[in-house]
C-alpha cells in the first residue's frame, strides 16, 4: 500500500467516529436500540445510512489543492494507486492515472466551465463535508477525496461502500462536460 493512502487509512479511522447533527443532510441512521449496527449483521450495508460521517477532516492528509483549481477528485484503490482529474477556471482539464503524472486532456470552452459552476454550486458539498466511512473498514475499500474551491478544509472523503448524494449528483451532472 502507497504511504499516502496508508496514513490516510491510519488517520481517518482513528477519529471519525462522531456522528453528525440531526438534520443534517448527511445524517447517519443511529443503531438501533438494544440491538447491533446494521452494518454488523448485514453484509451489504445501505449506502449512506450505515456510514459515520465526522466533519472533521484532519485526520486526513489531503492532496494539495493548487490554486486556480476548481474541482479535483482523486480515488485511492486498495493497492493504494491513485486517479482522478482536476478543472481549472480557466477550463484546463487533467487526469492522473495510477504510476504516472498529471496529464493535460481537453480544455473546456467558457460555457462548460460555467456550468461545471453551476453544478458545484448546486451540490452543496459544504453540508456534506468531512469524512464518510463505514462503521468496520472493508479490506478492499476504496478511498475517493472530492475538493471544489478554494479552501481544502471542504473536502468530501469518502471510503467505500459510502456513497453521499450529493457526490453522486455532481459527478453525474459534470460527466457529460468531461
Amino acid at each position: 500500500m502507497r504511504p499516502l493512502i496508508a496514513a490516510v487509512l491510519a488517520l481517518s479511522t482513528a477519529s471519525c467516529a462522531k456522528a453528525n447533527a440531526p438534520g443534517d443532510p448527511a445524517a447517519v441512521e443511529p443503531r438501533p436500540e438494544g440491538g447491533a449496527h446494521p452494518m454488523n449483521s448485514d453484509p451489504k450495508p445501505t449506502p449512506g445510512r450505515d456510514c459515520v460521517h465526522d466533519r472533521d477532516t484532519s485526520s486526513v492528509k489531503l492532496p494539495a489543492f493548487d490554486g486556480g483549481v476548481l474541482l479535483q477528485t482523486f480515488t485511492a484503490d486498495r493497492e493504494g494507486e491513485l486517479f482522478g482529474f482536476r478543472v481549472f477556471a480557466d477550463g484546463r482539464h487533467e487526469r492522473l492515472r495510477p504510476g504516472a503524472a498529471w496529464t493535460a486532456t481537453k480544455t473546456l470552452p467558457p460555457d462548460a466551465v460555467e456550468k461545471l459552476r453551476s453544478a458545484i454550486a448546486a451540490a452543496k458539498l459544504s453540508a456534506v463535508a468531512g469524512v464518510h466511512r463505514p462503521p468496520t473498514l472493508p479490506d478492499d475499500a476504496t478511498l475517493t477525496i472530492v475538493q471544489a474551491g478554494v479552501d481544502p478544509r471542504g473536502a468530501v472523503v469518502v471510503y467505500s461502500p459510502c456513497r453521499v448524494a450529493p457526490v453522486d449528483e455532481l459527478f453525474a451532472s459534470i460527466g457529460p462536460l468531461l
